[in-house]
């Protein structure tokens, strides 16, 4: 055991449900216990206790449960029951007032008597449902029938409903309307941040005897929220298991590398991924004022490849005319250098006119005597 190499008292880390000075409390913790204490001023409240698996829940519930009165009468619901039968045996055994003896209607008439005689003895009758996001909601229509208050003076029963956050849907059912009308506080309960895991190891080790500022690193604090979420129920397991390793290997605190050795390879626990970043704020959009206003880059456009060769068209062959085409092409061929004749022949008639024209009477008389 690690108790003598680092002088603990006992276990600091301890599995149970912590009770009195053991319990850890923070801000949050106080403002919850706060706020049970004003829902459990009547004896037949219902309250709603949700959060993720090991945040202690039942740890806090059950704090403030033992703080609401003197004289309690406790039970717990740890198993869900699958019928309203099953539920009724189950209070009646948690109780001890005989629940297995007569049928229905006697367990029935059992159970308001023992109601009306702890109202007698001014004892709170409270009970604790664990894991109510697995109760039907059938079952707990029940519940909330057997805990109410009656006609004949019976205050009823105090219920306190912890689960995870799909029961604060099942709650919005409409099935169980008349439950939801008996419920005082609906909370829930947040895992620790990196200050409060600090805190809680601190104070666990404290209640052992140990010397928190002498036994854990800093960094190994930072370790132990990284790796655990800051649920004090894997929290508590890193821890244990870590002292026990240091001690193991004689170290003489608990480091950051110790830490994750050990949820990494013995409790297969995953590092977090960091987030992915978010949209730019606006103030890095929209430069304030005197900021330099630098021109906005040019987008980056990306232009499809060509992969496959384009083809040119295949060219286009003439068709061999017709013989009727043949013919009447010669035709104008024909009548088109004709044409060209009659003009060749009337540019030189004329010719020959404008030249006689230019020669001297003499020649002309002569010519015509001839």
């Amino acid at each position: 055991m690690y108790l003598q190499h680092f002088d603990f008292d006992r276990p600091p880390f301890d599995g149970g449900i912590a009770q009195d000075m053991d319990v850890f409390l923070g801000p949050r913790h106080e403002e919850i216990l706060d706020h049970f204490a004003i829902a459990l001023s009547t004896h037949n409240s219902m309250l709603a206790l949700t959060g993720a698996p090991g945040v202690g829940k039942t740890t806090l519930a059950c704090t403030a449960v033992r703080a609401s009165a003197t004289r309690l009468a406790l039970g717990w619901v740890g198993t869900p029951p699958g019928t309203p039968q099953d539920l009724l045996e189950q209070l009646l055994a948690e109780f001890d007032v005989g629940g297995t003896r007569g049928g229905r209607s006697e367990r029935l008439q059992t159970w308001r008597q023992f109601l009306s005689e702890m109202s007698a003895t001014e004892s709170r009758v409270i009970v604790i449902v664990e894991n109510a996001q697995d109760v039907p909601a059938d079952v707990l229509r029940v519940l909330e029938s057997l805990t109410a208050a009656d006609p004949s003076g019976c205050p009823g029963a105090n219920v306190v409903l912890t689960g995870t956050p799909a029961f604060a849907e099942l709650l919005d059912a409409p099935p169980l309307r008349s439950l939801r009308q008996r419920i005082r506080l609906r909370q829930t309960l947040e895992p620790l941040d990196e200050a409060e895991t600090g805190r809680y190891v601190e104070h666990r080790i404290a209640r052992a005897g140990g010397d928190f500022a002498a036994l854990v690193d800093a960094d190994a604090v930072t370790a132990m929220h990284r790796f655990t979420g800051g649920v004090p129920r894997v929290l508590n397991n890193l821890c244990e298991t870590a002292f026990s390793l240091a001690a193991r290997r004689g170290l003489p605190k608990l480091s950051a590398e110790l830490v994750a050795r050990v949820a990494t390879e013995l409790l297969g626990l995953a590092e977090p991924q960091p987030a992915a970043p978010g949209p730019a704020s606006l103030a890095a959009v929209v430069p304030g004022p005197g900021a330099e206003r630098r021109p906005a880059a040019a987008p980056v456009v990306d232009l499809p490849v060509l992969t496959d060769a384009v083809e040119p068209p295949a060219p286009v062959r003439a068709q061999a005319p017709s013989p009727g085409a043949a013919l009447l092409r010669d035709a104008l061929l024909e009548e088109a250098r004709a044409r060209v004749r009659r003009s060749e022949e009337e540019l030189s008639f004329q010719a020959a006119d404008e030249a006689l024209a230019e020669e001297p009477a003499s020649v002309r008389l002569r010519v015509g005597a001839r």
